[in-house]
């Protein structure tokens, strides 16, 4: 999403998609434009007793947390240091890349702590397994267990982390835009890829030139440095910062409606695959390519 993009979006009070071919929750044609979402019709959060089997003590290289039968790996990813984001200007400098957008910078250095995130992410089956029959996301008709969910809008996610928090006593939550680059370029593990896991995009995800422009089932790619799966391509993954944060962390995270999402969906172009690109959308609209993944804090 372009800054005078924003700009313009917030002054027309209109919902614009930052790439082509996106569709919104009303689950319409390929083609058809993008119809305004917002936040008010969220899916209620059950009442009703679920079987869990979640670990007490968060602090193991990996965690498996199990709903109703249906599990999700949570892979630690120690903290550390990185140079985040992509410059096109010095072919000498930090994290050069000609295809990089002016969105993409500036590069500079973020520090993350430890934290867990989910090696795939989350499916319709997970959906299905915390949210129940009145999660309020997915069709009978058009159940696939193993795909990732989307046409997910912000309340959406937090609806399901809410009842993840409330049945575990864990602390889940979107990644921060800093954690999830950081975790898509290998941690502290990190080969330098321009992709998660491959400098070859076929090795790793699913876009717009070997996906028929539909979602695959997780883990069918390689992964990335830390076992982490689909962090470039199928569908792309909101994650917790507002789009001028990157840019001018003084700026407010309220100052512009705007959520970042990272990684690049089934219908993009490569370059937009990369651990770097940035997407943005007015938070509350909801996408056919747009899931997320979960992160959790330690517990130990």
């Amino acid at each position: 999403m372009k800054r005078n993009s924003i700009l313009l979006m917030m002054a027309l009070g209109v919902c614009c998609a930052c790439t082509g071919g996106k569709q919104d929750s009303s689950k319409t044609d390929v083609n058809d434009s993008l119809e305004q979402t917002t936040d008010e019709a969220q899916p209620e959060i059950p009442d009703t007793s679920a079987e869990v089997d979640a670990p007490e003590m968060i602090s193991k290289t990996t965690e498996t947390i199990t709903i109703n039968g249906v599990s999700i790996t949570m892979i630690r990813v120690e903290g550390g240091r990185m140079d985040m984001g992509a410059q096109t200007e010095d072919p000498a400098g930090k994290n050069y890349d000609a295809e990089a957008d002016e969105e993409d910078g500036p590069v500079h250095t973020e520090t993350v702590g430890t934290f867990y995130l989910a090696e795939t992410e989350v499916t319709q089956e997970f959906w299905k397994a915390v949210m129940g029959e009145g999660g309020g996301i997915i069709d009978k008709a058009d159940f696939e267990p193993k795909h990732p969910v989307c046409y997910l809008r912000s309340s959406n996610c937090m609806a399901l982390i809410k009842r993840l928090n409330a049945l575990t006593g864990l602390n889940f939550r979107y990644p921060t835009e800093a954690e999830w680059e950081f975790a898509a370029r290998g941690g502290n593990k990190s080969k330098g890829y321009k992709y998660s896991g491959s400098n070859n995009v076929d090795d790793v995800a699913w876009y717009n030139d070997n996906s028929s422009n539909a979602t695959h089932p997780v883990k069918t790619k390689a992964p990335n440095e830390l076992g982490l799966y689909d962090m470039s391509g199928n569908v792309s993954e909101w994650v917790d910062d507002s789009w001028y944060y990157f840019m001018d962390p003084t700026i407010s995270e309220e100052a512009f409606d705007v959520r970042v999402h990272r990684g690049g969906a089934m219908i993009d172009g490569a370059g937009e695959c990369s651990v770097f690109h940035r997407e943005g959308e007015v938070d509350g609209t909801a996408y056919n390519t747009v899931g997320f993944r979960l992160a959790l804090d330690p517990k130990e």
